[in-house]
């Protein structure tokens, strides 16, 4: 990984865009953003920073954060599958999954013992739940009314995946991690899926193609902008994409070594204010804004 000075010295022009992982990057292990954090990123923006946040979740999970930080940019959701526009609260563009994709993961997740979530247009839905998505579910009750993203359970997950206009996709998570890596075998060679690993327990699964740097991509391409000028921070598997592709790849000191070798600098962990570290650098040094 560049040192400090490598990286001053290689750059000829500041990072524009500050682009965000939000589970175990951006929020710390109370699912909140540190104040530090908050300043940081306020003081970038007023700089004319654009910041982007890019996460594995749904729109309706992400969307306390994004209020939070007062953004105006899309998100990047479900790793890049779609963006949401919250201004106009509508997906920009999207890739659901097809109804028989849909069925075809559902039996085989039967089959295999393991646990579905199904991220709908404007709702969760599940069949049983898990201690992951428990967390989530308590998470979501603290929200007010307006943000509380929905969690639906249902007897039987096939009509609800039959008859929805979107699944921008479907999670799976199983108690023992060993299960998850020859399930996605399974599921790319013989339903022609992408996954992509986003805990030790949990699996993404959507359309082939999708990344968090496409997703990144696409919207950077939209305003004008390249992938050079984006100083990017993840901490997860999901992230990899994104670290690698940008001018600038940040890693979490929480993350899997596999995550933090791929990046071009690792900073402290997510419980510390350690993305608001990492801007006050680069602001100093000449590299941001």
């Amino acid at each position: 990984m560049p040192s400090t000075l490598s990286l001053t010295a290689a750059r000829r022009s500041p990072f524009r865009v500050i682009a965000l992982d939000l589970d175990g990057t951006l929020l710390d292990e109370r699912m909140q953003i540190l104040p530090a954090n908050v300043d940081a990123l306020q003081a970038a923006r007023q700089r004319g920073i654009e910041v982007v946040l890019v996460t594995g979740r749904h729109h309706i999970a992400a969307r306390a954060y994004h209020q939070r930080l007062g953004l105006d940019t899309p998100a990047v959701c479900c790793n890049g599958i779609y963006l949401h526009d919250y201004v106009s609260d509508t997906p920009l563009r999207g890739e659901p999954l097809p109804v028989a994709d849909r069925l075809a993961l559902l039996e085989r997740v039967r089959r295999d013992g393991l646990h579905a979530l199904a991220y709908l247009g404007d709702r969760f839905c599940f069949e049983t739940g898990e201690p992951v998505l428990d967390e989530v579910m308590a998470w979501a009750e603290t929200l007010p009314d307006a943000l509380r993203p929905r969690f639906e359970r249902v007897d039987d997950l096939a009509p609800v995946l039959t008859q929805a206009e979107r699944v921008w996709k479907i999670a799976v998570s199983h108690v023992d991690p060993a299960a998850l890596p020859a399930f996605a075998r399974g599921v790319e060679a013989e339903l022609g899926l992408g996954t992509v690993q986003t805990g030790p327990l949990r699996l993404d699964i959507g359309r082939p193609g999708h990344s968090k740097a496409s997703g990144l991509l696409h919207w950077l391409a939209s305003r004008g902008l390249d992938a050079d000028q984006v100083v990017a921070f993840g901490d997860n598997h999901n992230d990899v994409s994104m670290l690698m592709a940008m001018g600038h790849g940040v890693a979490m000191a929480n993350a899997p070594a596999a995550v933090r070798e791929r990046a071009d600098e690792v900073c402290g962990d997510n419980d510390q204010p350690s993305i608001a570290a990492v801007l006050q650098r680069l602001q100093a040094e000449g590299l941001l804004g």
